[in-house]
């Protein structure tokens, strides 16, 4: 919803009448999405329109959260029980460090805030397993299913089984999440150097040009793309443990490479 129809005082009763016009249909089956792309105006009235809604059994959403007007403050002024995080966040986590750090924090801020999360943009079923492994089950996009007619969705939603993978990824500790990172890190690392060198820009243009060059989590590039475990390592725990005798706790979180696959399903397991 735009934000001249949140300031119409009419709303509740006017979604009273809608919704006495279905009595079969359960409360809390619609939804309201807010539109954080546009400034909302009057606060207060809004919150109050929004709460009589929520009274009627009208659920509420913020939706492309992190990329509009006062993000923070609309998490903590409105009465949204559920944040969607942008596409433009979740896109490129197979790839990006810093965006897996903005995904973290905002599920950080919604769990103290007591709010359901939903991701959206969940391209293949990489994205998916990466979203549960920093604890987020919940996602949208052609990951989990393509556009349908109305008249397929109950069809599709008595028959969407979870991939595997999904169904037996469990959220990693907070304590490992620097090791995922470098992981990211490193496969990103070694895209660039494989796109300098098929593109024949030779080694003048590729990372290894810049040996001192630094990371997301602070060590040069060749030390990222010669060992991710010890620059995660030492970031967990402090020491300085042989990176070799951790190879194993980096292969069990490593990033398999981007899925082909078009089929799937919504990311709760």
């Amino acid at each position: 919803m735009a934000a001249r129809h949140l300031r119409q005082r009419e709303l509740p009763a006017r979604l009273a009448e809608l919704l006495a016009e279905q009595p079969t249909l359960p409360s809390g089956t619609l939804e309201l999405e807010i539109l954080e792309t546009s400034a909302l105006g009057d606060l207060a009235l809004i919150t109050e329109l929004l709460e009589a809604c929520r009274r009627l059994g009208v659920q509420v959403s913020l939706d492309d959260f992190g990329t509009g007007y006062s993000s923070l403050t609309y998490l903590k002024r409105l009465p949204a029980g559920t944040v969607k995080i942008d596409q433009s966040f979740v896109r490129d986590i197979l790839g990006a460090p810093e965006d897996i750090k903005i995904l973290a924090g905002v599920l950080g801020l919604a769990n103290a805030f007591e709010r359901q999360v939903i991701a959206e943009g969940v391209e293949t079923l990489d994205h998916g397993q990466l979203l549960l492994r920093l604890g987020c089950e919940l996602g949208q996009g052609y990951g989990i299913a393509r556009p349908m007619p109305a008249e397929a969705v109950a069809d599709w939603c008595q028959e969407w089984q979870p991939p595997t993978s999904w169904a037996r990824q469990a959220p990693l500790a907070p304590s490992q999440l620097p090791l995922l990172i470098a992981g990211v890190e490193h496969r990103a690392w070694c895209r660039q150097l494989h796109h300098a060198l098929e593109a024949g820009a030779g080694l003048s243009a590729s990372p290894l040009a810049s040996p001192t060059a630094t990371s997301a989590t602070g060590w040069p590039w060749t030390t990222v793309m010669t060992c991710p475990t010890r620059v995660a390592w030492r970031h967990c725990t402090g020491r300085r443990t042989p990176w070799w005798r951790h190879w194993s706790n980096a292969a069990s979180m490593a990033i398999p490479p981007s899925s082909t696959a078009t089929s799937t399903m919504p990311v709760r397991c």
